[in-house]
């Protein structure tokens, strides 16, 4: 009987590993997104990644300027509106497409002043950075960037050759595409980020503040400002809004 019921273990041990051998076999890639507003809310961020069961296998980045980020180069009457924006925290004059659509979407330009600067565009009663609170909005808009659907509303039509992807999508539009020799740029950014985040997952960071700035600009100059994590580990990135699109990848990944 001894023999007997050995020989019963050693069966349900076996039985066992070929269940979860079997298991993770069948486990299949899930390809997540998340969206939302992104370096100082001035862009709508996508992440996307692969995940195998809680293996995170790829990642990947995008962002889409907002409407304000294309400007008319001259006024047009009854189509464009004046307004006044803040550029690198000095106030600017520019004009801007009165009527912007996309998707169930319409979006006007308002030129009141508020504290010096223009509502700029409405969703309604909501602003823009209102809107863009709603996920779901800033899918519907990222969607439309990537596919050429946003409408610029003209004498002659609803023009889709204006605030498209290649003016808007960061991954065309050469944004940062030619930093100095002591910066990464916006795609070396990325390629960091992601990398990071696929080799050594989420627990490097549970705020902001987890990621700290090093100096570098002694032995490399492009990696001067370099952002390492609460662990230790250097992320190879050095934008400042690391934490935004370390929040979207785990967003992500988390859904």
């Amino acid at each position: 009987m001894k023999k007997h019921a050995k020989l019963l273990v050693v069966v349900l041990a076996c039985v066992m590993a070929l269940s979860v051998i079997l298991l993770a076999s069948c486990a299949q890639e899930e390809t997540k997104t998340a969206y939302g507003l992104v370096h100082g809310k001035g862009y709508v961020g996508k992440a996307t990644v692969v995940r195998l069961g809680d293996s995170l296998v790829s990642a990947d980045l995008d962002e889409a300027c907002l409407p304000t980020y294309v400007k008319a180069e001259n006024a047009i009457e009854g189509y464009t509106v004046e307004g006044k924006y803040l550029n690198h925290g000095s106030p600017a004059t520019a004009h801007f497409y009165k009527t912007v659509k996309f998707g169930d979407v319409t979006m006007v330009y308002d030129g009141t002043e508020v504290e010096g600067v223009s509502k700029g565009y409405m969703v309604g009663t909501k602003t823009m950075l209102e809107f863009f609170a709603d996920e779901a909005n800033c899918e519907k808009y990222f969607e439309a960037v990537a596919k050429n659907e946003v409408k610029v509303v003209l004498a002659d039509g609803e023009k889709t050759d204006i605030l498209n992807a290649k003016a808007l999508l960061k991954t065309q539009n050469n944004y940062w595409g030619t930093p100095a020799t002591n910066a990464l740029g916006w795609k070396a950014n990325v390629k960091a980020t992601c990398d990071y985040v696929v080799e050594n997952g989420f627990d490097g960071a549970a705020k902001k503040e987890d990621f700290k700035v090093t100096d570098n600009s002694a032995t490399d100059a492009k990696l001067d400002n370099e952002l390492v994590d609460k662990n230790g580990v250097k992320t190879g990135a050095t934008w400042t809004d690391m934490w935004d699109y370390f929040s979207l990848l785990k967003s992500a990944f988390e859904k």
